[in-house]
């Protein structure tokens, strides 16, 4: 081989399968543009209809509207998109993010003679003592059969890396690659936010602003932080920026109508990722809480962590092995939840923590930089490629 021939033969032509809208995936997005920057990379995700397009990568794009609610029509729709574009793109390596996308990539692979790399986002292997449900049933047994002919597996941290490697009897285990974001570049800046978002004006001085971010579910703390609200002064608000299912909106809004506070909620819903950063420097204290009920929530591996911490945020946070450090080491939250996540005990909790962190402002953000210098995107990134550039 000619000094020639390497770097042609190290360009690939990646295709990557995403049951989401792109332009509100963080984890895609970054593979995406981290292997674009060397690779032919094309995503395959569900059409947002906002016109997104990146430099870095191609998109194509299914509609799913017209299916409605009927989830698996949706989803076995998808799949045979996805198969199509995949002979149409004859990639070397299919690269599927999430178990809605594992079996239909896998076939996908076969069809080509494309390598698997499969991206775990989530953890569904069952948990001891209990049943998975139906439809979580279905898609971890395609993971489980995908997983020996995949040649590259990863995880979004390594707690959830080792519980694969164990349940699934791996012969290692996945190649863990954290959810860190890149340190935003170029923003607009707090003053477009509140352009774009006229109710994130404070509209008196001393204002401490409490904010939750990603995917609105009674099982992430929203309803409790909302009674928490009502337990903290009047100088204390709560901004709430995502989407979820009808049932978990409703019962936000039924919890605001409940406690009283609908003059010191602010409910954004789901915005563009690149606005995300400007709208969290509008806010004081982020809130990131799960429920410890499940593996998948228990080794909880966000996002809004590093979003929070890049728009100098110190947060509280749910009592998690994945997020205990983030208290321990570098004194950049508060913990709740550790004696358990009883609402009696929650609540108080919560606006305990947001007193404390408000009283001190300022001491929380001196400790972020070091927290940031520890935990950056490039670092994982290189790790990746290096995976991706070896299969």
């Amino acid at each position: 081989m000619t000094a020639r021939d390497g770097p042609l033969q190290k360009h690939k032509k990646i295709l990557m399968p995403v049951y989401n809208e792109i332009d509100y995936d963080g984890r895609v997005l970054r593979a995406a543009e981290c292997l674009g920057e060397k690779h032919s990379v094309t995503v395959f995700s569900v059409n947002s209809h906002n016109g997104y397009s990146n430099p870095n990568f191609s998109l194509r794009t299914v509609s799913l509207a017209w299916f409605g609610s009927r989830g698996m029509l949706r989803w076995a729709y998808y799949s045979l998109m996805l198969l199509i574009a995949a002979l149409r793109v004859r990639p070397d390596i299919i690269h599927a993010h999430d178990y809605f996308t594992a079996y239909p990539g896998r076939i996908a692979a076969a069809l080509c003679g494309a390598a698997l790399v499969y991206d775990a986002h989530e953890l569904i292997i069952p948990e001891k003592g209990q049943q998975l449900g139906r439809r979580n049933g279905f898609f971890y047994r395609l993971e489980k059969r995908i997983l020996p002919r995949a040649a590259l597996i990863i995880a979004a941290n390594p707690e959830r890396a080792e519980l694969m490697r164990e349940h699934y009897g791996l012969a290692q285990a996945p190649l863990d690659i954290n959810n860190i974001t890149p340190a935003p570049v170029g923003t607009p800046g707090p003053d477009e936010a509140l352009r774009r978002y006229p109710a994130l004006q404070r509209g008196r001085d001393g204002l401490v602003r409490l904010v939750f971010q990603g995917f609105i579910s009674a099982d992430r703390g929203v309803v409790a932080s909302i009674a928490a609200l009502a337990q903290l002064p009047e100088h204390f608000e709560l901004v709430l920026v995502g989407g979820g299912p009808p049932a978990d909106i409703a019962a936000m809004h039924a919890a605001v109508a409940e406690y009283g506070v609908e003059r010191r909620v602010i409910y954004l819903g789901r915005v563009p990722r690149d606005h995300l950063h400007d709208i969290l420097q509008c806010c004081d204290i982020g809130i990131v809480y799960y429920f410890s009920r499940t593996l998948n929530q228990l080794y909880c591996a966000p996002n809004k962590i590093y979003e929070y911490a890049q728009a100098g945020l110190p947060m509280i946070s749910s009592c998690q092995p994945p997020l205990r450090p983030v208290h321990e080491k570098y004194g950049i939250s508060e913990l709740v939840g550790c004696g358990g996540d009883e609402a009696e005990r929650l609540i108080p909790d919560l606006a305990k923590a947001s007193q404390t962190i408000a009283a001190d402002l300022a001491g929380y953000r001196k400790m972020i930089p070091a927290f940031l210098a520890e935990n950056q995107w490039e670092r994982e990134a290189q790790r990746l490629r290096e995976a991706v550039d070896g299969l």
